[in-house]
């Protein structure tokens, strides 16, 4: 696979975690709830601007994608079905996401810090409907180290 087509699958696949995240936060009437979603919404969509530079490195002219059908057709299926299954889905997202970043890690010898599953951790929690009562700072400081996990790829 090329270098572009890796990075543009990984835009994608950013933005439309980041849609996804945004428009069920939108959706909840618990305001905690609510802003860990917001949360991990701003957190992908820095991601997808990450990816986006170094798309631009190689493409000047390359410009931030949409959302793709894929993940709308989710969102309404959502609708009917629950927003769980859309949640599931982004857990295994972040499963891979961790599996992958450990496996680069790893090739580089770069020790594991123990923030590679942070946002499988909150969206399981978020999936198993637990309380969630997780303040600005904590987003904030794990989200510094998972930048660095996330430039690996």
């Amino acid at each position: 696979m090329t270098e572009i087509k890796k990075l543009r699958e990984q835009l994608q696949m950013e933005v439309d975690t980041s849609f996804l995240y945004y428009s069920i936060a939108q959706l909840q009437a618990d305001e905690n709830l609510k802003a860990v979603l917001n949360s991990l919404s701003d957190i992908e969509k820095g991601h997808a601007n990450a990816i986006l530079k170094k798309i631009n490195v190689i493409d000047p002219n390359f410009k931030m994608i949409p959302p793709s059908g894929k993940a709308k057709l989710q969102l309404k299926l959502g609708k009917v079905f629950g927003y769980s299954s859309i949640l599931n889905n982004l857990s295994n997202i972040e499963k891979n996401y961790a599996s992958k970043t450990i496996q680069q890690k790893n090739a580089d010898g770069v020790p594991l810090d123990g923030f590679e599953h942070n946002h499988l951790k909150i969206i399981e929690a978020v999936s198993d409907n637990q309380k969630l009562n997780i303040d600005g700072g904590f987003l904030s400081k794990f989200e510094s180290r998972h930048k660095s996990v996330g430039e690996m790829l």
